[in-house]
């Protein structure tokens, strides 16, 4: 997988959500969360750690964007646009997701 750059800033650039606003308060739940492998809080310190596995997580392809987390943000992070812009990135590095392309 060829790296563009750090994923903190080509989230922030691609969806204006700055990962590094996140408190970690895990306030975020999701009712699809069922489908998920990671909390978003935990997908967000992934982006912040560089860790570009992050890209194939079940959470970035499922999140469909229901704008529940980010009402429980005290951060007011918008997860599923943040989660759109991973899913761009990857697509854009060629990983396919496993668990499909929910793409909005």
């Amino acid at each position: 997988m060829a790296s563009r750059g750090p994923l903190r800033f080509i989230v922030l650039n691609q969806s204006g959500q700055d990962v590094g606003d996140c408190s970690q308060c895990e306030c975020c739940e999701c009712q699809f969360s069922l489908r998920w492998d990671l909390r978003p809080c935990e997908v967000i310190q992934l982006v912040r750690n560089n860790d570009e596995q992050v890209l194939a997580s079940k959470t970035v392809w499922n999140c469909q964007d229901c704008q529940e987390c980010h009402m429980d943000c005290p951060s007011d992070i918008d997860f599923g646009a943040l989660a759109y812009a991973l899913r761009q990135e990857a697509q854009k590095r060629g990983i396919i997701s496993s668990v499909g392309n929910n793409e909005q």
